[in-house]
């Protein structure tokens, strides 16, 4: 009687300690995929591949959802009514439980990191507004030696006597008359697109939670023979450059569409390449193709974090 007394207190708990080795062991596999998901996240930021990495995390989530169920079901269980070791089953069920969150929240998460720990100068709104103001007077000084014309307009397109960092607002800058860089392609370009070839427009926004000042700026550059013509990104380069805290160069922004090395995209899926500089600096190109087949222009967006060292104050 005492031997099988002896046996019962060796199986006892047993059970505990296997749903722990097992729950352990599946939450490590989960725990793995979703750090992993966590850095390519962060590394692919405002692409494509960020974007279909955060759905294939939220595919596998439901995929690993019934065995998950069934572990830690069994893992619960056995730590309120187990025999023995239910303190150990119960870490390793609340650790797969964790683990298996992970996969749909790790682009939360990665987005979250990401933002706290880029190294941008964080502006007050109040600072955002002086900024944007001494932004709006920069780009008419730039137009001005450019023998341009700027205007601003707020959300409701509504003529404004500033740059505003509300929705929808923008600056928009037009050659003066006679004085655009033409077609430059070496063949007639398509109806429609000779007047937006010669447009620049900013738009200029601000991230309450972030303390992010962020300018947007979109042109379009004639390109031929597999090329784009870089005399015409001077233009918009001068106004752009004004602005960034990063100096753009004619060379690696025509790089940017001319070659395979930025064959990523952006995640809204409308830019044919980016080409990722720092946290939230990028530029992205996209090809305008015609109904004859032949691409007669570039479309470039720039994403750069405003200069926030101008004379006009210190930052925030």
């Amino acid at each position: 009687m005492n031997g099988e007394e002896a046996e019962k207190d060796r199986q006892k708990g047993s059970g505990g300690i296997i749903i722990a080795i097992v729950n352990f062991f599946f939450g490590g596999i989960l725990f793995a995929l979703g750090v992993e998901a966590v850095r390519e996240f962060c590394v692919g930021y405002e692409t494509q591949a960020a974007a279909y990495g955060a759905v294939g995390m939220g595919v596998l989530f439901v995929l690993a959802g019934l065995p998950a169920l069934i572990c830690l079901f069994l893992g619960f269980f056995l730590s309120v009514r187990g025999d023995g070791h239910r303190f150990l089953a119960l870490a390793a069920t609340c650790f797969l439980l964790l683990s298996w969150l992970l996969l749909p929240l790790s682009g939360t998460l990665a987005g979250y990191y990401y933002n706290a720990a880029a190294p941008y100068a964080r502006v007050s709104e109040e600072r955002a507004v002086s900024l944007a103001a001494r932004y709006g007077a920069v780009l008419s000084d730039v137009a001005e030696a450019q023998g341009d014309a700027v205007c601003f307009y707020d959300g409701d397109g509504e003529e404004s006597a500033v740059f505003l960092t509300e929705r929808d607002a923008q600056a928009v800058i037009l050659p003066a008359a006679g004085e655009g860089d033409g077609d430059g392609a070496g063949e007639a370009p398509p109806a429609g697109e000779e007047e937006d070839a010669d447009r620049i427009t900013f738009s200029l926004s601000y991230d309450p939670t972030w303390r992010r000042l962020t300018a947007a700026a979109e042109c379009i550059v004639p390109f031929a023979d597999g090329r784009v013509e870089r005399a015409a990104l001077a233009r918009p380069l001068a106004y752009v450059n004004a602005l960034s805290s990063r100096e753009f160069s004619a060379e690696e922004t025509a790089r940017t569409a001319e070659t395979e090395e930025y064959a990523d995209h952006a995640w809204d899926g409308y830019a044919g390449q980016v080409c990722m500089f720092d946290p939230f600096v990028r530029i992205e190109s996209e090809f305008i193709l015609e109904e004859d087949g032949v691409v007669y222009f570039v479309r470039f967006r720039f994403f750069l974090l405003t200069d926030t060292s101008l004379s006009d104050g210190n930052i925030v």
